[in-house]
């Protein structure tokens, strides 16, 4: 169990420091989701604040966060999100997950 909880933190630690604030997000979102192609929509079930201090970040750069990944295929409306193309998502390498 503490070898578990210790991956986790250094995992955690590598997205912080590796990642810009898009990648981090971008990375969430992927995460949220059990598409591998095709369209996803989801609705986040956690306020936006709190999901940029998840993702080590003010609500200001999350929200730039969403406009960059627009390019990327993601356009968000509140807590709603819908990433156009999810495997062109994730074949941008810098969203896979980064492993402890």
């Amino acid at each position: 169990v503490l070898a578990e909880h210790w991956r986790l933190l250094v995992r955690q630690i590598k997205d912080l420091k590796l990642r810009s604030a898009g990648e981090r997000l971008g990375a969430y979102l992927l995460m949220k989701i059990d598409a591998r192609s095709g369209t996803a929509v989801l609705r986040l079930d956690e306020e936006l604040n709190v999901i940029a201090a998840r993702l080590g970040m003010t609500p200001e750069s999350l929200s730039r966060a969403f406009g960059n990944l627009r390019a990327h295929g993601v356009r968000s409306q509140g807590r709603q999100v819908t990433i156009e193309d999810v495997a062109k998502l994730r074949a941008q390498g810098s969203f896979d997950d980064l492993d402890g």
